[in-house]
């Protein structure tokens, strides 16, 4: 194993430094980061012998993210993304971090449209596309409601994606757009025969006309 590691590693980018300092940035908790510790420091020796494994690469890059050790964390998603560059995790993770974490908001939205085009169904990637368009990105707000709409195009059945635009009309005062789209939703919540859903939606569409 060891050997064929070694041989695919030659052909790889540059693996992220393992043996970086382990460092409390974030003032946890000193029980807390000690388990971190511990975790970091397990994952590296397992990393180093065996680098194939999507899995241990992310859960490193997220305890430094609890580290607020953002570049370390950025590095290992990055590496995570040129060697597995069909899975959209690593990508979604990125985008998590430099939206609200590091507030790049251009390399954020990059990453969000990434995902998008690895997993067209995930729906959370475009209400955070959404939310980055329409509450930090402004320059780009034009494409908030456009980026809810597409996200219904290929997700026809995305009742959380409908509530979104009726309450991005409810904001904006167009009750009647609004109404279309709350409704959209509980239609949309009777088929799926979720109860629960149809009703909380249906409590909002009841508040709009108040």
């Amino acid at each position: 194993v060891d050997e064929i590691n070694q041989g695919v590693r030659s052909q790889s980018p540059k693996m992220p430094e393992l043996k970086l300092p382990i460092a409390n940035n974030g003032n946890l908790e000193p029980a807390v980061f000690r388990v971190l510790t511990e975790n970091i420091e397990k994952l590296s020796v397992e990393l180093k012998k065996d680098f194939l494994n999507e899995e241990k690469w992310l859960q490193l890059a997220i305890y430094r993210k609890m580290l607020q050790d953002y570049q370390a964390s950025i590095d290992i998603l990055n590496y995570v993304t040129a060697l597995w560059p069909k899975d959209y995790v690593p990508f979604n993770n990125l985008a998590d971090l430099y939206q609200y974490y590091i507030k790049n908001y251009p390399l954020a939205e990059k990453n969000w449209l990434k995902v998008i085009e690895l997993k067209p169904d995930y729906t959370d990637a475009y209400q955070n596309l959404f939310i980055l368009y329409s509450s930090a990105y402004i320059e780009k707000k034009d494409k908030a409601l456009p980026t809810l709409l597409e996200g219904i195009r290929q997700n026809y059945h995305a009742t959380d994606l409908m509530v979104a635009v009726a309450r991005y009309y409810k904001t904006m005062g167009d009750k009647v757009n609004a109404n279309i789209y709350y409704s959209k939703a509980i239609s949309e919540a009777k088929l799926q025969n979720n109860q629960q859903l149809q009703a909380s939606i249906q409590s909002e569409l009841d508040d709009l006309s108040k």
